[in-house]
């Protein structure tokens, strides 16, 4: 399975292959370079284009991708940024022609309701064999093991609340997160375990989860089922959330880990742990050999 293979340093949004993020000369640089792993997000415009963009809007305050056409996100994008948003197609067709050799795609999904254009593009492309669906919310994940008959693993990102420290600083994001950025929403643990999957609705263009002691029931079964993983902030990660996980046969992925001490420390720690990074440098071909 994909999520068993020796690539444990992912290149997180090609950071630092290109001066902008997930572009064509980088995705060229990043392959060049014997990266075995590229993390990126996806958004969907008002007519139905997929493309390649972290945050819901190209710039803090402006429009939400998803209220605009492709070519007004794109005409933004170029004023505001120098240059075009990717499509997935497009990064998609450049990976594919490197078949089996190629890197795993970590897609991180970050709005529900066109599961069914992803999909269709995957598949497109024969990366069915190389492709680990991600997201923030619930219903994208159950959406995509129903239509995919199970065949894609699944990576449910959150916030970890393991202690006491990490207690705190959560409650303080679900308070306060929305006033410092309008468009995030912040569910808590009620949220995942009370509601059942298929009742859930997607909760703007934003979406974070608290979880506490681990995902549980019907969304611990579903990713344990397609041997996929969690996703968490490599500072909440404790050998009790990776043993917790481990013994449901649940992989583990941290983000942000960015010096190669650390790094290396944090490998040798928790040896199963899959890394997504923000330093080309540490996802090379040499980097992921050596880890």
């Amino acid at each position: 399975m994909i999520l068993q293979e020796t690539c444990r340093v992912v290149s997180h949004r090609l950071r630092g292959f290109d001066s902008a993020e997930v572009s064509p000369k980088g995705v060229v640089n990043a392959l060049n370079a014997g990266v075995k792993g590229i993390e990126f997000d996806t958004r969907i415009t008002a007519d139905g284009q997929i493309v390649i963009n972290h945050d819901a809007c190209i710039y803090k305050g402006g429009k939400p991708i998803c209220s605009q056409t492709l070519i007004s996100s794109q005409a933004e994008a170029v004023t505001i940024r120098g240059s075009r948003l990717m499509l997935l197609e497009d990064l998609l067709e450049q990976v594919a022609v490197y078949k089996e050799a190629g890197p795993i795609l970590y897609i991180d999904i970050k709005e529900n309701g066109y599961e069914d254009i992803i999909l269709a593009e995957i598949q497109k492309h024969q990366l069915l064999n190389r492709v680990v669906i991600v997201s923030w919310l619930p219903e994208v994940l159950f959406r995509l093991n129903d239509l995919s008959g199970g065949t894609l693993p699944l990576c449910f990102s959150h916030h970890a609340v393991s202690n006491k420290f990490t207690s705190v600083t959560m409650k303080y994001r679900a308070i306060w997160g929305s006033r410092f950025s309008p468009r995030l929403r912040v569910l808590q643990d009620r949220y995942n375990t009370g509601i059942p999957p298929r009742d859930r609705k997607t909760y703007g263009e934003d979406t974070e989860h608290i979880v506490t002691n681990g995902v549980k029931g019907d969304l611990a079964e579903v990713i344990s089922n397609s041997k996929g993983a969690v996703c968490i902030y490599w500072r909440q990660m404790t050998e009790n959330i990776r043993d917790y996980y481990r013994n449901l046969g649940i992989r583990t992925v941290v983000y942000s880990i960015d010096k190669p001490g650390k790094l290396n420390a944090f490998l040798q720690k928790f040896d199963t742990t899959i890394v997504l990074t923000n330093n080309h440098q540490l996802c090379s071909l040499k980097a992921v050999e050596t880890s």
